[in-house]
């Protein structure tokens, strides 16, 4: 099943949120964020970057196979 706005990681069958201007990993019990705005130097603001930092950050707090971000 999947959710709305969230991608499946086929390693380990765990919904990823979706991101914009960001992307997700995760590797044992590591969730790697990264950011993908460089053609503006990451800015925070005029992005959807701070959404995407956001529903990682949700994502981490559910998500008990993840312990660091």
């Amino acid at each position: 099943m999947k959710e709305s706005g969230m991608k499946i990681d086929t390693k380990k069958n765990l919904l990823l949120p979706k991101l914009k201007d960001a992307t997700l990993s995760q590797e044992n019990r590591v969730a790697l964020l990264t950011l993908q705005r460089d053609d503006v130097r990451n800015a925070l603001t005029g992005t959807a970057l701070v959404d995407d930092i956001v529903k990682t950050v949700e994502w981490v707090n559910r998500e008990h196979e993840v312990s660091i971000l």
